[in-house]
């Protein structure tokens, strides 16, 4: 025998079966959610726990917030269906801009995605009919991207393959930014205000 051998440690009394089957105030369960009265799907409650009650109480806080600034991006006003869209269409603009820069260069990408406004006018002939350029307007836009061209010089023709895909993704790009600025003037967008806009472009 080891003289200095530690003696072996106390077994710590099993904890009794009522003690033992408690549960905890904190832990998940269904105690749980009836406690607070929440009442989820199936689903929910297997994929993820419901918000607690202190985040619900924040929303209140938010709403009564922008309310007081003037602010009512929370109130219902029958903009949800355009805001996801121009949402969508925001998202889909950075989107392909940050992958057709994996492809084409920065110069020729600038000058792809300011076709943009040539994009809103055509548009805007089809969607507002009394929306009609004026010979002013035309030169007036033909020469700000001549200004464009000029400061970035005109691009050379695609090399690869691969460039022409960039420069085909930053003129959808283009279309996507061109679709928002048209899809918020034609829908009920157009007369909340701009920071409701804004967060269904970003929330999204």
């Amino acid at each position: 025998d080891r003289p200095n051998a530690l003696p072996r440690q106390q077994s710590r009394p099993a904890a009794s079966s009522a003690t033992s089957r408690a549960p905890r105030p904190d832990s998940p369960g269904p105690d749980r959610h009836r406690r607070a009265g929440w009442r989820l799907s199936p689903g929910a409650q297997r994929h993820r726990p419901p918000a607690p009650a202190e985040l619900k109480r924040q929303f209140g806080y938010c709403r009564q917030l922008c309310a007081a600034l003037g602010l009512p991006v929370l109130a219902r006003d029958g903009t949800l269906v355009a805001g996801v869209i121009v949402g969508i269409l925001f998202g889909l603009e950075f989107l392909l801009i940050y992958r057709g820069l994996i492809y084409t260069a920065a110069s020729r990408a600038t000058l792809f995605i300011y076709l943009a406004p040539f994009f809103v006018v055509l548009g805007s002939r089809w969607l507002f009919t009394g929306d009609r350029f004026r010979i002013m307007q035309w030169t007036g836009l033909v020469l700000a991207f001549a200004g464009m061209v000029t400061a970035f010089g005109v691009p050379a023709p695609a090399s690869s393959p691969h460039q022409l895909i960039g420069d085909l993704m930053m003129a959808a790009a283009a279309a996507a930014w061109a679709a928002t600025t048209l899809v918020i003037k034609a829908s009920s967008l157009s007369r909340i205000s701009p920071e409701k806009t804004l967060l269904y472009q970003v929330a999204v």
